[in-house]
């Protein structure tokens, strides 16, 4: 074998190493942010210390009311509540009235600082809302008078019933209250829910129907 042929074999050999790519290693990864998905666990342990809050809450306020009726009812105070209002007035729908107010005002001194730590500081603290603080007050307002409204028919019924039925008030009371939940059932999302909630269409009609005749790709 010549000079030149061996030139012409071993030549595309060495070119080739020669032009080939430097080895730069494994391509890198792109950079992931980290969510609260890539922590289950931190993402449970706050969703259970929000339930743990939200129970001890609720027995505080349990507990709260139930002191607060029986200190009415052993002390005195509400018989003597009773007596100083009827000084003002003989009509019985507003002596029921005027009692349910001041009963009512009287609690709420230490009622709202609860709801205020329930409905605001608790909702915040976890993350569950970010109602500002002007607009959680008006809601707690607005829920206040439809409360006090529906707790007024209500009290004023049962009054009335145990003036004109003394000795079946409790049968009649007890049909009348199931019959006010299933109405209030049916009609709270039409009367009650608007008034703190804003609710608007989600979808029309024609963009629905187009959306139901849509077939979902196939599952991979």
């Amino acid at each position: 074998m010549t000079p030149d042929s061996s030139d012409a074999i071993n030549g595309p050999e060495t070119e080739g190493h020669a032009n080939a790519p430097a080895d730069s290693g494994p391509p890198h990864a792109p950079e992931e942010t980290e969510t609260r998905e890539d922590h289950p666990l931190e993402e449970a342990e706050g969703a259970g210390a929000y339930s743990r809050s939200k129970r001890i809450l609720f027995v505080v306020e349990l507990g709260v009311g139930i002191t607060y009726l029986v200190l009415l009812l052993l002390t005195g105070v509400s018989v003597s509540a009773a007596a100083w209002l009827e000084s003002f007035t003989a009509n019985p729908w507003l002596l029921v009235l005027l009692y349910m107010t001041a009963v009512g005002l009287a609690y709420e001194f230490v009622g709202v600082p609860l709801d205020f730590y329930g409905g605001y500081v608790l909702e915040h603290k976890f993350g569950q809302s970010t109602q500002s603080l002007s607009a959680w007050a008006w809601d707690a307002i607005k829920g206040k008078l439809v409360g006090f409204v529906i707790g007024a028919i209500l009290l004023e019924a049962v009054y009335w019933l145990l003036r004109a039925y003394p000795d079946r008030w409790w049968i009649i009371a007890a049909i009348m209250f199931i019959a006010f939940a299933v109405v209030m059932a049916n009609l709270a999302p039409v009367l009650l829910m608007p008034i703190f909630y804003k609710f608007t269409p989600a979808l029309s009609w024609t963009l629905s129907f187009a959306l139901s005749c849509h077939e979902a790709p196939p599952l991979r």
